[in-house]
């Protein structure tokens, strides 16, 4: 529960390590009860429970850093992974309409560092590197490496309260949000700190504040305007309550309540200033486990502080679940928020998806999969048109996008293989002369055996 609105930090994770479409980072749990490679779980640890995702109980993560992460230099436990993703053919990479496509050959590689400095028994220090090269064949300008970086430290005192602060800068090339066609440079700096009282029943109650920093810069690629700056780069600031109860083995109840507030940085986007409050309520299932994941729902209020701009009033889900049983394996999601859009006309919009998933391991070292995403992008404002006949035509803005992916995953070792994937994306709307298609087949290295 971040406190900004776009993807950056709030991925929909569901088989994304093969999916060039969702752009993330974090794909399903492996066998049911196999062991995860340690590497998974320190990324999730890092990505949400540093940044309010979920939280994790101090002594659950000391038992972990110091049972699970065999690598050593001195007192530092590191978990290195190499990432290939993403590795094909795209069809069309800047989602542009039939007589605009531009094919290309692009890939991802990265490599993840993640650390951890246990001190005693009451204090851990953190970090996470995670350099990134894109790759593209034909649009070289497009070439780059980015990089994101976290950093901070937990602190125990009197055996109940937990203290924790930390850092986080993301550089990444990509889309920030379902309605992005281009490509687009995304920086986020971002300050969190927090406190929490764990119980001998590994209840958790605390607050967390953050402050977050996002800038965009248009590539120039002629798909989008370039006032994508002035429309999206904003400070944000906020904090919200927790409360965890443990509901299984590593698994908890929860509830957050919070409220944050919007600044736009462009000098006309003072409009857009916005100040938003939300609560949810969920189950977060236990890492290791038949099923895996989080289930939650929440209701949240966004006020524009200009009279005239519409607010939203409604309900969200961030939703996904992992099951296996047997030689199959289920996947459903649900995710449902509003997010900030670029266009002028639009303060945000209604940002929808339902997916579901399924896998069957054929034999111990190959796994068939299949997933369809279903989208929907409401836009409460009326959204302009050109028209040579009437000049000021506006329309009711929806659009629906559905996403088919076929792969085929081959074991090379433990829980690591390769993933050839084929996807088909369809993208419609009632603005007129919108309608993007773009299939991708490609191979990725994948960790969910």
């Amino acid at each position: 529960m971040g406190g900004e609105l776009n993807e950056t930090s709030k991925p929909f994770p569901l088989m994304a390590s093969k999916n060039p479409f969702l752009m993330t980072n974090v794909g399903p749990p492996g066998r049911g009860r196999s062991r995860v490679l340690p590497v998974v779980g320190l990324v999730l640890i890092l990505t949400a429970g540093a940044f309010g995702q979920t939280y994790r109980l101090f002594q659950e993560e000391l038992a972990y850093v110091r049972n699970e992460l065999r690598h050593r230099l001195g007192p530092l436990r590191v978990a290195p992974s190499l990432e290939v993703k993403n590795f094909g053919r795209d069809d069309n990479i800047y989602l542009a309409s039939s007589e605009a496509r531009v094919a290309d050959t692009i890939g991802q590689f990265a490599l993840n560092i993640e650390g951890y400095v246990p001190l005693g028994r009451r204090a851990i220090i953190f970090g996470l590197g995670r350099p990134a090269y894109q790759h593209f064949q034909k649009e070289t300008r497009l070439r780059t490496v980015t990089a994101d970086l976290a950093g901070g430290a937990r602190l125990l005192l009197f055996d109940r309260i937990v203290i924790s602060a930390a850092y986080k800068s993301n550089d990444r090339l990509g889309r920030p949000s379902t309605e992005f066609t281009g490509l687009v440079r995304t920086t986020l700096h971002a300050l969190e700190g927090s406190v929490f009282f764990e119980t001998p029943r590994e209840t958790a109650v605390g607050f967390v504040g953050l402050s977050e920093d996002f800038r965009y810069r248009d590539l120039g690629e002629g798909t989008m305007s370039s006032d994508i700056a002035k429309a999206l780069d904003r400070r944000v600031s906020g904090g919200f309550l927790e409360f965890y109860y443990r509901a299984m083995v590593r698994g908890h109840w929860f509830v957050r309540a919070g409220l944050f507030d919007y600044d736009f940085l462009g000098p006309s986007s003072s409009r857009r200033n916005s100040r938003a409050y939300h609560g949810e309520a969920g189950l977060r299932f236990p890492l290791r486990s038949r099923a895996t994941g989080v289930i939650a729902f929440g209701y949240k209020t966004l006020t524009p502080r200009a009279a005239d701009r519409k607010s939203f009033h409604g309900l969200t889900a961030n939703s996904e679940v992992w099951y296996r049983a047997s030689r199959w394996g289920l996947r459903l999601g649900f995710h449902r928020d509003v997010q900030f859009s670029w266009h002028e006309a639009a303060l945000y919009y209604l940002d929808s998806r339902a997916a579901l998933g399924a896998s069957l391991f054929l034999v111990r070292f190959l796994r068939l999969d299949y997933d369809f995403v279903a989208g929907w992008l409401d836009y409460p404002e009326p959204y302009p048109v050109a028209s040579a006949s009437a000049a000021g035509a506006t329309v009711k803005r929806n659009d629906r996008t559905g996403l088919h992916s076929l792969g085929l995953s081959v074991r090379l070792f433990r829980t690591t293989g390769l993933s050839f994937s084929y996807n088909i994306l369809d993208w419609a709307s009632t603005l007129p002369g919108f309608h993007v298609q773009r299939t991708f087949l490609g191979v990725s290295v994948v960790q969910d055996f």
